[in-house]
């Protein structure tokens, strides 16, 4: 494999637990399914359920004062330990409001685990390496979610119980990614953060006013992740209520088509972003998304829902490099953290709004089509935005990556 020999072994480790959490991922991809045809959530539950991973996020601003500068190895324990094996309590949910319980808590693991996570791809991986390593890893857990998906939707078809069994394993795994992080270590650390505030709320707004170019990205993907938010909510509804899918038809389309074209694709979008920007990636991505909802409302049954599912994986795949890799690419010299917990906040933030918008468009107007339309605006609002956060970035130097580790970045493992 080509790259430095900090950036293979970091990718050593990083395939390896990405593996695990794509596990984990298959079985979530099915959350709402398994609420509303197991457990007989209604709209607000299945609302909640899709809305908890993304909302915990906010808390993600609490924790960068305490991971700037600091060893991240520790954070990986906790996240693993509070919002892994908590799922092991899923042998015991038998009402919605419990499993919904369950996934929240489990859900608090991510405002702490991406930006220690993308801590560690600024420090082990270098700029020209980077966004090719981050794909390839990400499409080894598109692959794992691909299977494990397919056959939990094979599982609960025949047996509607045995999500108890099955979200206790993946709990398991899931904590095995993060002891794969924990043990990776860190090829050089920031220096501490200097005197003065460490307020997360104060610090936040500091950031943004000071780099223009990100607090436009940042606009970007909060218009973007509002038209997400409420296609997410409603996509299990849709897919159940309107496309009368089966537990398989679902597994299919949102795992294997999905994320089969984020397996493919990731690697490519990975080498776009280190040649050119995250942002030019993120711009063109949020343009295709606004066929998005019109193609799924056109599908007539499963085959259009098949299709339009290639696209909107096609699609997702540049947000996704884009999502993780612009943090890093603004934060320059600095320690990525606060960054990154800006970043995770304020997806948070949009998944108290967009999720909650989404159903009340839905139950107020008795049809699909109103948000469906909503969404396909404010995925054309992203893409507006990501012109002006260009002519920023491009003010600041050029829209291409920066970042204090050395392209070569030859010296031996950290």
């Amino acid at each position: 494999m080509k790259g430095s020999s900090v950036g293979r072994y970091t990718f050593h480790y990083h395939l390896r637990s990405m593996v695990l959490e794509g596990a984990l991922n298959g079985v979530w991809q099915l959350n709402e399914i398994v609420a509303r045809k197991s457990l007989g959530a209604g709209t607000w539950w299945v609302t909640l359920i899709v809305m908890a991973p993304s909302a915990a996020l906010l808390l993600s601003v609490l924790w960068g004062p305490h991971l700037e500068g600091r060893k991240k190895a520790p954070w990986f324990l906790v996240a693993g330990v509070v919002g892994r094996l908590v799922l092991l309590a899923a042998a015991w949910a038998t009402s919605p409001w419990l499993f919904t319980l369950i996934l929240a808590v489990s859900a608090l693991s991510y405002s702490i685990l991406y930006p220690a996570q993308n801590a560690l791809y600024q420090s082990n991986y270098a700029p020209g390496e980077r966004g090719r390593l981050f794909g390839l890893a990400y499409s080894g857990y598109g692959l794992t979610s691909m299977g494990v998906a397919v056959a939990a939707g094979w599982c609960y078809d025949r047996w509607p119980d045995s999500f108890r069994a099955v979200y206790p394993a993946a709990g398991v795994l899931g904590f095995g990614a993060c002891w794969y992080f924990y043990r990776m270590r860190e090829r050089w650390v920031f220096r501490p953060p200097g005197e003065g505030t460490r307020n997360p709320f104060v610090l936040a707004w500091r950031i943004l006013r000071a780099d223009r170019g990100f607090a436009f990205f940042q606009g970007a993907f909060f218009c973007y992740g509002i038209g997400f938010m409420i296609m997410a909510t409603l996509l299990p509804l849709y897919l159940v209520d309107a496309l009368r899918v089966t537990y398989s038809q679902a597994s299919v389309m949102r795992v294997l088509l999905f994320q089969g074209m984020l397996s493919l694709f990731t690697w490519v979008m990975g080498r776009y972003s280190d040649r050119f920007h995250p942002l030019s990636l993120a711009r063109w991505s949020f343009l295709g998304l606004v066929l998005f909802p019109a193609l799924l409302f056109a599908s007539a049954g499963p085959r259009g829902g098949y299709l339009t599912f290639l696209w909107y994986g096609l699609c997702m795949a540049g947000v996704t490099v884009a999502w993780y890799m612009g943090p890093l690419v603004f934060a320059g010299a600095r320690d990525s953290s606060l960054y990154m917990t800006v970043h995770v906040a304020l997806t948070g933030v949009r998944a108290l709004i967009g999720h909650p918008l989404g159903a009340a468009l839905y139950v107020f107007s008795g049809s699909f089509a109103l948000p469906f339309a909503v969404a396909a605006l404010f995925f054309a609002a992203g893409f507006a935005l990501t012109f002006p956060a260009g002519e920023n970035v491009r003010g600041a130097g050029g829209c291409r990556p920066r970042s204090p580790v050395a392209e070569s970045a030859s010296g031996g493992p950290p």
